[in-house]
């Protein structure tokens, strides 16, 4: 006996083939049946021919399903898929899937015994489709611990920054942090223009043989000389 759902895969085949049909001649299609069915119908998908099991609600909808190129995604014909080779990929809500510790840590129980999947992408096809809601609260999960693991990175780097220029900061031993005073740096060092990319002179200080010892600099010290020296006279003479 033709399932019910077969019938609506023959009919959706038929659609496909005949060019022009109307939408209203479409809506004029009715599926009946009148006996009620439970349990799940078995579908084969047509990229890889993997046998899915699904409920008749959601095998309904499948079945009517097109991928980009506009062909069906699932069939009930075995023959008409691919052929299935099993993988060796465990669901991630599979009681021994590498996720098992992380989904016990936020409240998600294994709940999927499929172990069979050919690749990741499988992995994730079948996470999407059939545990849709799980899927999205462990992706929230663990893009919220990512952006935690961030931000604690990224605090640990400003911190050790703030180290580093506060060790920049310090005194160091040995090494003097204060000025001297100008009578020990020389008497040129004060009137140093540092702002305009001056040096400093560490010179002796500059005195004259009358004892004074007011001088800057040589200039200073000239002007001492000629105007108000007490030698200056004795010099001349």
């Amino acid at each position: 006996m033709v399932s019910q759902l077969a019938q609506e895969e023959t009919i959706r085949d038929l659609r496909r083939q005949i060019d022009g049909i109307s939408r209203e001649d479409e809506q004029e299609v009715i599926f009946r049946e009148t006996s009620a069915r439970k349990g799940r119908e078995l579908l084969y998908r047509m990229i890889d021919g993997e046998p899915v099991p699904m409920r008749i609600g959601l095998a309904r909808r499948a079945i009517n399903m097109l991928d980009n190129r506009g062909n069906p995604k699932w069939t009930t014909h075995q023959e008409l898929a691919p052929k299935w080779t099993p993988g060796e990929v465990k669901c991630f809500l599979h009681p021994e899937a590498p996720e098992r510790a992380v989904l016990a840590e936020i409240g998600i129980p294994p709940v999927c015994e499929t172990g069979n999947l050919r690749n990741g992408q499988a992995k994730r096809d079948h996470a999407e489709h059939c545990h849709k809601r799980e899927w999205a609260a462990y992706n929230e999960y663990l893009s919220q611990e990512r952006e935690r693991v961030y931000n604690e990175r990224q605090d640990k780097q400003l911190e050790a920054t703030l180290k580093i220029a506060g060790m920049a900061a310090e005194p160091k031993p040995g090494i003097r942090n204060t000025p001297l005073p100008a009578s020990q740096m020389g008497a040129n060092y004060a009137d140093t223009d540092f702002a305009g990319g001056g040096s400093a002179t560490f010179s002796p200080a500059l005195t004259c043989a009358c004892g004074w010892d007011k001088g800057k600099n040589a200039a200073s010290l000239g002007l001492h000389k000629r105007l108000h020296c007490p030698l200056r006279e004795n010099a001349s003479g």
